[in-house]
């Protein structure tokens, strides 16, 4: 399957080593990853107003409907987003639009150094009304 990267996510693949997941909904594949902010380039956190800081983190999540010829096509999406801290402290991550070549959702959430924390998110790829959940889980650190 051809998965083509646009946008926001794509400037975040080439400037920051991220570790990217991906999951598949029939004709949709989801991008996401969870990243220190420390790690993004300070102008590229300007541009996008993107707080930064040693326990700061970023979640971006991007939607693709996968074409059978040519390139998979970015979409809108309601996405909603959790985290959840080992001690089940949960907090709502407030995910707000990037559109400047593709479409991403991003948002900052803190973090505690060295915690695990479980993420879930609620995908209606293409805004037809089908709920999809992602739940993954991930430890950070700022440096």
């Amino acid at each position: 399957m051809r998965v083509l990267i646009y946008g926001f996510y794509a400037l975040l693949l080439l400037t920051v080593s991220v570790k990217a997941e991906q999951a598949v909904f029939g004709d949709y594949v989801v991008h996401y990853a969870a990243i220190p902010t420390v790690a993004i380039p300070e102008e590229m956190a300007k541009k996008y107003q993107i707080m930064q800081g040693a326990h700061y983190g970023l979640l971006n999540v991007s939607v693709f409907q996968t074409a059978k010829e040519g390139a998979d096509k970015a979409v809108f999406a309601n996405i909603s987003a959790t985290m959840r801290e080992a001690n089940g402290k949960e907090q709502e991550i407030l995910l707000r639009l990037v559109q400047e070549t593709g479409i991403s959702y991003v948002g900052v959430f803190p973090f505690r150094e060295g915690a695990s924390l479980t993420f879930t998110l609620m995908v209606d790829p293409n805004l037809q009304g089908t709920v999809q959940q992602i739940t993954f889980s991930q430890s950070f650190f700022s440096d």
